[in-house]
């Protein structure tokens, strides 16, 4: 019996550690197809968990991946008007010892790229799905906008939170609605009096009653942090993510976020 074909759309931390595993424990073949025409990333830096951090283990890439990474045990709670920390939700696997990494999304797939080189695994640039059917039985078939089907026993949404594949073929009838909730995010270097704050000891949330925002070290060496805020936003007409009709994190958006949390701790505040 010849060995199955998998159909991976989209090339993010999912599908990319998807094709790896079905590559080194199964005889399935995957080749991963992604929107963009060159690798490239959206968003700063991720938050791999402890469940995650078992996953490169077992790939023989979490080495590599501390090499890049900040590893978190905890997440400080902190009030964002005093600074006071009100608590810690921990982030380590107390079974196998994994804890959080907080990794920089462009490193990271940096990291998956090559790994996905060295096990022969196929990457395809510049394929935007448009439908998926089904071809006879136990079959499937991808239709991309540039006429090519590819048909495959097995096929992995694994294209984010707008999925076209759940959109079109697992959940067609579901439509998306505007939460009211949006982020904004980017990298700083490290303030001083950041570092030797009590109770920080990599990564905090300090949340307050116009919103949230986290602030994290994403390297090993803490020289740069992650910034990130959530907060609710009104979504403009016909505008799914509310940030965009907002300058996508321009001018308007940054004075929003100093607006909204420049004030309080002096640490976090410099960030």
């Amino acid at each position: 019996m010849p060995p199955q074909r998998a159909t991976i759309i989209g090339l993010g931390l999912s599908g990319a550690l998807l094709a790896l595993s079905l590559n080194r424990y199964s005889s399935t073949i995957p080749t991963i197809y992604e929107l963009r025409a060159s690798p490239s990333t959206l968003g700063g830096a991720i938050n791999l968990t402890p469940p995650v951090s078992r996953i490169l283990d077992s790939l023989g890439l979490l080495a590599a991946a501390k090499e890049i990474a900040f590893e978190t045990k905890e997440i400080g709670i902190f009030s964002l008007r005093s600074g006071a920390k009100l608590g810690a939700l921990p982030f380590i696997d107390e079974e196998t010892g994994h804890t959080s990494l907080r990794i920089e999304r462009a490193l990271l797939l940096e990291l998956l790229l090559r790994a996905l080189d060295e096990a022969g695994v196929q990457v395809v640039f510049g394929k935007r799905l448009e439908g998926v059917r089904e071809v006879g039985e136990g079959r499937v078939a991808a239709v991309f906008a540039d006429g090519v089907e590819v048909e495959s026993e097995l096929l992995f949404g694994c294209d984010g939170i707008h999925s076209l594949v759940r959109g079109s073929y697992v959940e067609p009838d579901r439509k998306a609605t505007y939460s009211g909730l949006s982020s904004a995010y980017g990298f700083s270097s490290t303030p001083e009096g950041l570092i030797g704050k009590e109770g920080f000891e990599g990564t905090a949330v300090a949340s307050g009653m116009r919103g949230s925002v986290i602030v994290s070290y994403c390297g090993p060496r803490k020289e740069k942090v992650f910034v990130g805020a959530v907060m609710e936003v009104k979504a403009p007409d016909a505008d799914r993510d509310g940030w965009r009709g907002k300058g996508a994190m321009g001018t308007e958006a940054k004075k929003e976020l100093v607006e909204r949390f420049g004030a309080g701790d002096p640490a976090l505040n410099a960030t």
